[in-house]
């Protein structure tokens, strides 16, 4: 009984804002044509919606399984080449992710200090950050 009692709330102060609504609205009868088609064209396109998922149903029956999706990572956005120690990296902190030229490298951030003697991690201040950006950018011309 509660949940019959929150829904027909919801809906009266659905029907509340819009009345506010209405009555704010320099053109009433733009917003009542939008309120007429809101009302009748929502449902008709979930009916049809639902329709549509009934007959994929009846067609080809219950889902089997869920596609499986590809998980390699090779090859980022831009076209460089991912070099990362996936099973080693899964259990540490903090990870630096390092660009040079066209090979993005994920490296532990207690290994990258120690090959470049500063930190770009996600500890790093954002204009640190910024700074890398700015300079990769314009060390390939964009």
């Amino acid at each position: 009984m509660l949940h019959v009692l929150i829904v027909l709330f919801g809906w009266a102060v659905f029907v509340w804002f819009w009345v506010i609504v209405i009555g704010q609205a320099g053109s009433r009868a733009d917003l009542w044509l939008l309120l007429v088609v809101s009302v009748l064209l929502f449902p008709v396109l979930t009916v049809a919606w639902v329709l549509h998922n009934l007959a994929l149903y009846q067609r080809k029956g219950p889902r089997r399984n869920v596609p499986q999706a590809d998980v390699s990572y090779e090859v980022d956005f831009y076209g460089r080449r991912i070099e990362a120690d996936w099973k080693r990296l899964a259990g540490q902190p903090r990870i630096n992710i390092q660009i040079e030229g066209q090979v993005k490298r994920y490296v532990p951030a207690a290994a990258a200090e120690s090959d470049h003697g500063q930190l770009r991690g996600v500890d790093a201040p954002p204009s640190e950050h910024l700074g890398g950006l700015r300079r990769y950018r314009s060390s390939q011309n964009v």
